[in-house]
Formats: C-alpha cells, sequence, structure tokens
C-alpha cells in the first residue's frame, strides 16, 4: 500500500460497488476511520465537493445564463494582474463561503481578492453560553476557484485548484517581508499563516 503524507496509510477497500466505485465520500470517511486526528478534514472536503459540483454546474450553464464575459464590464483585476471573468467572481464567492462554513477555517486565500480573509469561528450567540469546547479555525485554504477562466468562452476545460494548511507559526519568510507601515498585527498574521510552500500542505 502506498505511504501518505506524515506516514498514513491508504484506506483499505475489501468490498466497492460496480456503479459508483470509491467515491470522495467514502474514501474521506474510510480515512478518518483509519486516522481519527483527520476526522475535521472529512468535513472540509464534504464542504469542498459540494462547492465544485456547484462551480461545475454554473460553468455548463454559463451560456444560457448570461454569466460569460468580463466582470463589471471589464477593467476588474485580481491580484496576479489577470482581468475577471463573471464567473471568477461567482465562483470564488462559492467556495469561499463553502470553506468559511465548515467552521475548521482560521484563514481562506483567493487568487480572485487581494489579500487573505481571517474566518471568525465563534458560534452564535443563540446556541448557548454552555459550549463544550471553543476552537479557532485550525486550518488554512488557498485557492483559485476557476483556473483557466479565460478559456470558457472558447468551450475549453477549466478547473478548481485548492490547498489545505495546518494553523501553525511556519512562515519561512524574513521578517523584513513585513516590515511594510501600512500592514496591520491581523494581516501580518494572515500573510504569515499563507505564504507556506507546498510540503507543509496537509491536503489539496
Amino acid at each position: 500500500r502506498p505511504q501518505l503524507r506524515k506516514g498514513f496509510m491508504t484506506p483499505v477497500f475489501n468490498e466497492t460497488c460496480d456503479q459508483t466505485g470509491i467515491t470522495l465520500s467514502r474514501f474521506m470517511l474510510e480515512l478518518a476511520r483509519q486516522h481519527p486526528e483527520l476526522v475535521e478534514l472529512e468535513s472540509i472536503f464534504a464542504s469542498v465537493q459540494t462547492a465544485v459540483k456547484t462551480i461545475s454546474k454554473l460553468v455548463k450553464r454559463s451560456a444560457i445564463d448570461g454569466m460569460t464575459g468580463y466582470a463589471g464590464g471589464g477593467g476588474a483585476i485580481n491580484v496576479q494582474g489577470e482581468e475577471q471573468k463573471k464567473l471568477d467572481v461567482i465562483t470564488n464567492d462559492v467556495l469561499k463561503r463553502a470553506l468559511k462554513f465548515t467552521g475548521r477555517m482560521g484563514v481562506i486565500a483567493s487568487e480572485e481578492e487581494d489579500a487573505p480573509l481571517e474566518i471568525d469561528t465563534k458560534p452564535d450567540a443563540s446556541y448557548g453560553k454552555e459550549v463544550l469546547f471553543e476552537e479557532d479555525g485550525k486550518y488554512i485554504s488557498v485557492f483559485d476557484p476557476l483556473d483557466g477562466s479565460s478559456n470558457i468562452d472558447a468551450g475549453i476545460p477549466v478547473g478548481t485548484i485548492f490547498g489545505i494548511f495546518e494553523e501553525d507559526d511556519g512562515c519561512r519568510l524574513p521578517d523584513e517581508f513585513f516590515d511594510d507601515e501600512d500592514m496591520g498585527a491581523a494581516m501580518e498574521a494572515c500573510l504569515r499563516s499563507t505564504l507556506k510552500p507546498g510540503k507543509s500542505l496537509v491536503a489539496a
């Protein structure tokens, strides 16, 4: 059996359905059974799965629903210097909200936005004061909701790219990188959370 990151073993499937095969949901359920410490990733992947299915539907219907073309009539530029399409903005909102609603995210960063966003994971006040435990979002997500969106009008395939990091103090950039008078403490913390090497990924 192949090894996963940090020595985790690939789940064993002694029986599979001939019609559905091994679905993402079943894979994550089995992985969580095998490694209980990864149980929170199960809910994250369930939300990502819902989001990308929604994005797929939006892309397929984009021409019919009038969602092709540039956002705001043109001129909207993302952090990579690319002109944003209407679907860039819509799909970014879909994936961002899906990740936010998991309650597991501390910070999320999108290619379609200028800066990372800190997520408030506090429970609603209506839940009452007797909360068994409160835990800040322990994961960080970086993503491009619709990679290759400039190809949509030509019917060329597109995709969603995402990565999940675990919250830690592992930023390897020098302190001088953050010597910006206009950068607040919250923004510095968000940037330190997201600017990490690929080998620190928990999932992607």
